[in-house]
Parts: structure tokens; sequence; C-alpha cells
């Protein structure tokens, strides 16, 4: 049974114009690549946004671009707080250089 071009779906008629058309229309064959390299949702984005909203708050305001990049990450694909090893961490920071901690 022939599929038409009518039942194909957003992206396999996508598809079909990248493979077959190019050499006939290249203008709609580069803006048929362009359509199916473009993301469907802003899901990420605005995930992202929300990522930063929580991170950077007026307290926090002057984080210098490398330490915003860093929380930012952590914060969005890091592990969960209940399986993050606090003491493990805290452990590594003592150890990465002497620290002078006044207990006075």
């Amino acid at each position: 049974m022939t599929t038409t071009h009518s039942e194909l779906g957003y992206r396999d008629m996508l598809k079909t114009v990248v493979k077959s058309y190019g050499d006939v229309v290249p203008t709609l064959h580069q803006l048929a690549s362009i359509a199916l390299t473009l993301p469907i949702s802003t899901a990420d984005c605005e995930r992202g946004f929300s990522v930063v909203g929580r991170v950077k708050t007026k307290l926090r305001n002057r984080l210098s671009q490398k330490i915003l990049c860093c929380l930012l990450y952590i914060s969005a694909e890091g592990p969960a707080t209940q399986e993050f090893d606090y003491s493990k961490a805290a452990n590594v920071w003592t150890t990465a250089k002497s620290r002078r901690i006044s207990l006075d």
C-alpha cells in the first residue's frame, strides 16, 4: 500500500522533503532541514530559567560567570539532595588545601 503525502505526519513530511525534493526545490529543502533541527518544546529552556531563578537570588547577584555556570549545572544535572554524600564532600573540601579556621 502506497502512502500519499497527505497521510504523512509533520516530521515524516519534512524528512520526505529533505530526502526527495532537495534538488527540485533547494529553498524548501533548506527550510525543512532547519525545521527538523528546531526543538518542538520549550520545556528545556523554561527549566533552565527556573534553575537560574533558584540559584541567582538577590543575595547571590554578584557571582562570577564561572561559579554561576557551575552552580547552575549542579542544580540542573547534579544528584538529588537525598543522594548526596555531604560528609565525603566536606572531607574533599578540607583536604583540598590548608584552611585556617579560627575557633576563638
